[in-house]
């Protein structure tokens, strides 16, 4: 599934039309069929990821116990331990990444925690980060110095030459930053 289109294409839906869709995808996730023709793909030890809403980005773990409509897993890098419902498992290691909107503006979809990013400082001088959380109108960006709140028109992708990154290199000025 191509998110970025899907995304797209309910920019425009109505409250109701979202949550219409809300509840038309939670009836086709609790279909027992679902779950159980997910479950029948799961063993312990099974190494997999699961999508992180807070991260907003994709989180390797290791299953450790598989019960009827969830499993307890491992992550991988922290250790930290989930109780996870069985649908949020990536099996088909599907990409779940939404590119910034074709304004060339990052928004909370687009970003996840831990990408690079730079904005303008209130006397013009640019500020680089890294993104520790995602909150509804503004991201959190840590600097060496100090955690800023910076709204996401605000922000422009940075590459970092040491590792690529996933955001494409987008022709544009930054804009100024309204902290």
């Amino acid at each position: 599934m191509d998110y970025n289109l899907l995304n797209e294409a309910i920019q425009d839906a109505s409250p109701f039309d979202l949550f219409r869709l809300r509840i038309l995808i939670d009836h086709l996730l609790d279909d027992p069929q679902t779950i159980l023709r997910v479950r029948n793909q799961l063993r312990p030890g099974m190494v997999t990821s699961f999508f992180d809403p807070d991260k907003n980005c994709m989180v390797d773990v290791t299953i450790t116990v598989v019960k009827r409509t969830h499993v307890l897993a491992t992550e991988l890098e922290s250790g930290k331990r989930w109780n996870l419902p069985i649908y949020m498992l990536n099996l088909e290691q599907v990409v779940t990444e939404v590119a910034p909107t074709t304004t060339g503006v990052l928004d909370r979809n687009s970003l996840s925690v831990g990408d690079p990013v730079g904005f303008r400082g209130r006397d013009g001088t640019l500020i680089y980060g890294e993104v520790v959380k995602l909150n509804p109108k503004r991201a959190k960006i840590r600097t060496p110095d100090v955690i800023w709140n910076v709204y996401y028109r605000s922000l422009f992708p940075v590459i970092d030459g040491e590792q690529e990154t996933r955001h494409r290199i987008i022709d544009m000025e930054p804009q100024q930053s309204l902290l």
